[in-house]
């Protein structure tokens, strides 16, 4: 609880408790996602939620992802505390939770990206459970400057691009060098990925939702980002708190 004393004793302040339920959706559909359930489940039962659950739709042969699996186990076990799994994913799932089957029950909030399908459910089932944000495809954009290695920036673009076709990549930076350094990086990062990471990412990379943005000066750069405005941006630089309005002459982003 935090608390103001806005005049002599009226106070005024927030008071945060933990919500009763909360279903944490793990995606299937382009891989494995143990990462989605660590970042949503943890901070659930750090906050004290009574019950945690795990939405993830079934394999072609109806088995559950075993990292999910292995990361739903590493929580309980370091937490304390019990998580159950259920096999179902898309629309279905959002409908299973928002008013309760005779197996999957009713949540307060679901958390979690998913297909269109599924984030158009939590839309519209917004009444009965809360969606949290509407959570689409991945979008980025990697500013990169002069101290950088364009390898590196090259490889956190893919990182973002290889999520699924409908991503959205951008590296932004005004460094021919570092632009061509990318270029040169790309077909070493997509030898280590699988084949099909390789044509997603390709996909975002080749077409209207991404590419390589070299601007005239650091103005236009950042003026493309924030008309843009991402859904992540990092800053690769060896002074990074320079763009963030820490320096004598700040630069701020939206």
């Amino acid at each position: 609880m935090t608390m103001q004393e806005v005049r002599r004793g009226s106070f005024v302040g927030e008071r945060f408790l933990p919500i009763p339920s909360v279903a944490c959706y793990v995606p299937r559909g382009k891989g494995s996602f143990p990462s989605v359930l660590l970042m949503n489940a943890i901070p659930a039962v750090v906050a004290g939620v009574k019950r945690v659950i795990v939405l993830t739709p079934p394999g072609v042969d109806g088995s559950v992802d075993a990292a999910t699996l292995v990361a739903t186990q590493l929580i309980a076990e370091t937490l304390s505390c019990s998580i159950d799994v259920f096999k179902c994913g898309g629309a279905q799932a959002v409908a299973a939770v928002a008013y309760g089957t005779a197996t999957v029950p009713r949540c307060s909030k679901i958390v979690g990206p998913g297909s269109p399908w599924m984030v158009a459910a939590k839309q519209l089932l917004s009444s009965r459970i809360d969606p949290g944000i509407p959570a689409g495809p991945s979008e980025s954009i990697v500013f990169a400057d002069d101290t950088v290695d364009g390898g590196l920036a090259a490889l956190d673009l893919l990182i973002e691009a290889e999520h699924g076709p409908d991503s959205s990549a951008f590296l932004v930076t005004t460094s021919k060098q570092v632009a061509e350094q990318a270029i040169a990086a790309m077909p070493d990062h997509w030898e280590a990925m699988s084949e099909l990471r390789v044509d997603y990412s390709a996909t975002v990379i080749c077409g209207p939702m991404g590419g390589i943005v070299i601007a005239e000066d650091r103005q236009q750069a950042f003026d493309f980002i924030n008309d843009y405005a991402p859904e992540h941006l990092q800053i690769l630089s060896t002074d990074a708190w320079q763009y963030l309005g820490t320096s004598k002459t700040p630069v701020k982003f939206c």
